[in-house]
């Protein structure tokens, strides 16, 4: 669905004079015919909510939002409403970590354990390089109902159930720090030998976060603020933690990031675009082995 709605978004954006839209934005034909896309997409998905923001050259041009932000509560959606970010996170996180690469704190193939050494030494050697492109042998989510279905041993299975219950009250726990939410899953094997294939793992960047609070010296949080989010003109981004009072959060049950997600993402776009992220480009020597859909 999102997918479609973005093809369809940049078809209404090439057919529309681009330079009227910068010059009268929301007034503009490009305004009205979003208007409606968003509108008609919500009635027919029944999706509770959306966020659109389109920038051109150096500014945001359109900016609106639609349907309910907390649908139980019948709150409207508006321009100012946070929603969690998901792994939407993983772009901060290694927009980050390459400010670190580029800064000459962090080394990309040295052993990760250099700046983690909560993360215990495996079979083989992992590498920063392979935490950000998926390719470092943790394993992700796992389908406990179907592993436990085709168990014929009970005493495994009842390990399979308890780490089923231990992963599903990670997503609900609120942790005061990085190293805290390895535990669920430091221990166990990798999938594959580092470097010899790729699955995607939301886990790897959890390990990726201890070793850039460990490359930088500061907490997570702060570096990614300094680095991204004050550089992009991100104010509105910030953590979102269940104890804090965070004004316009959309009703969520889970905890990462919040922001205007629409309005970050391409305020993001724009900084790297416009440079106001120091040296965004990779550098000329970062490469995979292997054809990975990054």
């Amino acid at each position: 669905m999102r997918e479609k709605l973005l093809k369809m978004i940049v078809l209404i954006v090439l057919s529309t004079s681009i330079c009227v839209a910068a010059k009268e934005a929301k007034t503009s034909v490009l305004s009205k015919n979003i208007n409606t896309l968003i509108e008609e997409e919500i009635a027919r998905s029944g999706t509770p909510s959306l966020q659109v923001a389109i920038g051109y050259e150096s500014k945001v041009i359109y900016e609106n939002a639609f349907g309910f932000s907390d649908l139980e509560n019948k709150v409207l959606a508006s321009t100012e409403s946070k929603y969690r970010t998901a792994s939407i996170a993983k772009w901060f996180t290694a927009t980050s970590a390459m400010v670190l690469v580029e800064d000459g704190l962090l080394d990309l193939d040295k052993p990760i354990q250099t700046y983690c050494p909560q993360f215990p030494k495996k079979r083989w050697k992992i590498t920063t390089r392979q935490l950000l492109t998926h390719t470092a042998g943790i394993r992700g989510y796992l389908d406990f109902p179907e592993l436990i279905k085709n168990s014929s041993d009970p005493v495994q299975a009842d390990l399979l159930r308890y780490k089923w219950v231990q992963e599903q009250l990670s997503q609900h726990t609120r942790y005061e720090g990085v190293t805290q939410p390895l535990d669920l899953f430091k221990d166990d094997l990798l999938i594959f030998q580092p470097g010899t294939d790729w699955s995607y793992t939301s886990f790897g960047y959890r390990v990726l976060a201890c070793v850039m609070e460990g490359a930088s010296g500061k907490k997570f949080q702060l570096l990614i603020d300094d680095s991204i989010f004050k550089k992009a003109n991100m104010g509105s981004t910030i953590a979102d933690d269940a104890w804090a009072i965070i004004p316009n959060r959309v009703s969520r049950p889970y905890v990462g990031l919040a922001c205007r997600v629409a309005f970050c993402l391409t305020n993001l776009r724009l900084a790297l675009m416009c440079c106001r992220l120091e040296k965004p480009q990779a550098p000329s020597d970062f490469k995979i082995t292997g054809n990975y859909p990054i």
